[in-house]
């Protein structure tokens, strides 16, 4: 399993750089056009419901992006031979996946932190995905030798 998440890791890096270089290639890392009129409609009823139904839409749009770590904690976990080892692989996974997700949650409370990040991405997209690229590649490269 881990070799199968470092797989994906490194695939999704290099798909990842293609976008960078290649703006017309048909695959993308983003939540597809024709989900955000069905996430419009269920985040104007904010019923639990609706709730759900737009975390899953979520989930499943975004799983390519997340995915990797997801896949490589798991691959980890099943490789380790402790309980200690698997909690600290748990850690990792909290770390790389749920604290930086946690800090984008904190400056989408603030509008002026909100528009000042979007003009940011407007600006450096194309430098973004080159270094989450490389940096996917170098990570997947690193787990098949460690």
């Amino acid at each position: 399993m881990g070799k199968l998440g470092a797989t994906l890791l490194i695939i999704f890096g290099v798909i990842n750089l293609l976008n960078r270089f290649f703006p017309r290639f048909p695959i993308r890392f983003r939540i597809p056009s024709i989900s955000h009129g069905a996430m419009g409609a269920l985040m104007k009823r904010a019923s639990f419901p609706a709730a759900l139904g737009l975390g899953f839409l979520v989930g499943i749009c975004q799983f390519p992006c997340m995915g990797g770590p997801y896949l490589m904690v798991i691959g980890l976990l099943r490789d380790s031979v402790t309980y200690y080892d698997g909690f600290g692989y748990l850690v990792l996974y909290n770390v790389i996946l749920i604290l930086p997700l946690l800090a984008v949650l904190w400056i989408a409370a603030d509008k002026a932190i909100v528009d000042r990040v979007q003009e940011w991405k407007r600006i450096n997209m194309n430098g973004v995905r080159l270094w989450a690229g490389v940096a996917m590649i170098v990570i997947g490269i690193l787990i098949f030798f460690i």
